[in-house]
């Protein structure tokens, strides 16, 4: 099985309820480039790495994948960004890191 999952580091804002699980489905919303005329939603799950998240740290890290197959996977290329959404809000932005991961 292929792993695509790459590292990310997700930088919450401050006036937003942080997730309360290890795990966070949500949508996020790649922002218009020169390639692209429009934003771009998309659902993903992010896998936080235990023991290092707080509610006063920066930034929280682990893993993000799409969860459809379908997902524009070249926009998680490293240091890349995208934004975390609830309803119409900016909860979070977020920052694909060079990965550690290798596909298998």
């Amino acid at each position: 099985m292929i792993d695509n999952s790459v590292d990310v580091a997700v930088s919450w804002n401050k006036s937003e309820p942080l997730p309360i699980s290890g795990e966070y489905s949500t949508v996020i919303k790649f922002p218009c480039d020169g390639e692209r005329e429009s934003e771009e939603y998309w659902s993903i799950l992010i896998k936080f790495f235990p023991l290092v998240q707080s509610a006063d740290a920066p930034e929280w890290f682990g893993t993000a994948t799409f969860l459809s197959p379908d997902g524009p996977w070249e926009r998680l290329s490293p240091n890349s960004n995208f934004q975390i959404i609830e309803g119409w809000k900016t909860v979070a932005n977020v920052r694909v890191l060079p990965s550690v991961h290798q596909s298998s």
